[in-house]
């Protein structure tokens, strides 16, 4: 059967083609068009005469809800009590969160001069130890550690000079205490900082901060000052001074058979050179109940 093909005028196709560009200008996606049922449909206005119509009063909208807090600000709090935020802050300036590190935490570091041996704290969760009880007063911290950085509690006078940090990663740090007699001699210890997770009865996982004692020099009896990666300690009354170029411990080194040796009971039955750990030793891990 053969089929005959109505041929519309072209005028044709470009009405529908308009009415349909005006229908999805004026409804936005979304948008409903209502029409009352007593409202006549009229067909398209030609192309050849188009009367002006009055513009339709905007249509209300249901008030949109309040907008949700932008997480901006959220985000950027987080980033910045981050582990990775907080390591970048401490490796920079020699602060946590805005505020020098507590000049107790570094005197911690401190040896007596009774021992004259290496340091016996060589480790300090800076993150948690920050602000607490036992490290109290922080808000009088200054906001740089570029300056002599002192602070009094219970009686003693704890303070440090931070002097920068080596190409090699590691800080420079003069620490000293005031307690009205000489316990503990000024010391400089060179210090690096990394990052580690702990576990507690509050916490199943928690970040921590570390600062680690690499090396350190004692008793500082003059100045200290800087030349590069040199390290210069003065003597009072002396025109040599001492030259230090700290560098850490590179990965691998060996560890002296005794200290495996000890290591080894220490594992196994939790001595050293045949005698339990001092209790002393063991309660240096306790924190305080208001923290």
């Amino acid at each position: 059967m053969d089929t005959q093909r109505l041929a519309l005028p072209p005028f044709v196709f470009r009405s529908v083609a308009r009415c349909a560009v005006l229908f999805f200008a004026c409804f936005p996606a979304g948008g409903q068009l209502v029409i009352p049922d007593d409202t006549p449909v009229s067909p398209p206005p030609s192309e050849s005469a188009q009367p002006e119509q009055e513009p339709s009063p905007p249509a209300q909208q249901p008030p949109s809800p309040p907008a949700a807090a932008s997480p901006t600000r959220r985000s950027s709090d987080k980033a910045a009590s981050s582990p990775e935020a907080l390591l970048a802050e401490a490796e920079e300036s020699f602060t946590v969160r805005g505020k020098a590190i507590h000049p107790k935490i570094v005197a911690e570091f401190l040896c007596s001069m009774a021992d004259r041996g290496d340091p016996l704290t060589v480790t300090m969760d800076v993150a948690q130890a920050q602000g607490t009880n036992e490290y109290c007063c922080a808000g009088d911290l200054p906001e740089s550690a570029e300056e002599n950085v002192v602070l009094e509690s219970d009686g003693t006078k704890y303070g440090y000079r931070w002097d920068g940090r080596l190409s090699n990663g590691l800080h420079v740090v003069h620490a000293w205490e005031d307690t009205g007699h000489r316990a503990h001699p000024d010391s400089l210890f060179f210090v690096r900082f990394s990052l580690d997770r702990g576990v507690s009865d509050r916490k199943p996982s928690y970040d921590r901060l570390l600062m680690t004692v690499v090396g350190w020099y004692a008793p500082v009896l003059g100045s200290v000052g800087r030349v590069g990666d040199a390290v210069m300690i003065g003597r009072d009354g002396e025109k040599d001074a001492v030259i230090l170029k700290p560098a850490p411990p590179k990965k691998g080194n060996d560890i002296g058979p005794d200290i495996r040796e000890r290591l080894g009971t220490l594992e196994r039955d939790f001595t050293v050179d045949g005698v339990h750990v001092h209790a002393g030793i063991v309660e240096e891990f306790n924190g305080w109940i208001s923290d």
